[in-house]
């Protein structure tokens, strides 16, 4: 492994951290960085601790080098391409089951059922 002294750490954490989070850096005691992330299943901020060399190793994963692009931005992979993915999945005779989300809708107080909305109305807003 490689060593790293207290200000390129503490440089190289700024940098990185702020790219995906502003004021997420927190604290660099020359051997552990200590930084805040949003974790993505539960969408609460966290706290963590992490020797410089690892912090780097994580922070590094996440960059690409230089000339490579990312791979989901074309092709099939692109978020607009939901067509040519059925195309695809038509080729090669693969079919997705899909199912439907139920949506917590409003419930009839004396029977528990689903209701409907069959009529929307609004106010007009006053003039002035």
């Amino acid at each position: 492994m490689f060593t790293l002294g207290k200000n390129q750490c503490s440089r190289l954490a700024k940098i990185g951290v702020h790219v995906g989070q502003k004021n997420a850096f927190i604290d660099d005691d020359g051997t552990n960085i200590t930084f805040r992330y949003r974790e993505s299943k539960t969408n609460r901020l966290k706290t963590r601790t992490l020797r410089g060399e690892a912090f780097l190793k994580l922070l590094l994963a996440h960059c690409l080098p230089k000339g490579f692009r990312r791979a989901r931005d074309y092709g099939f992979l692109h978020s607009n391409a939901r067509q040519t993915i059925k195309v695809l999945q038509w080729i090669f005779r693969i079919t997705v089951k899909t199912t439907t989300k139920k949506t917590a809708g409003l419930q009839c107080k004396q029977c528990r059922r689903p209701m409907e909305c069959v009529l929307v109305t609004y106010k007009p807003a006053a003039p002035g």
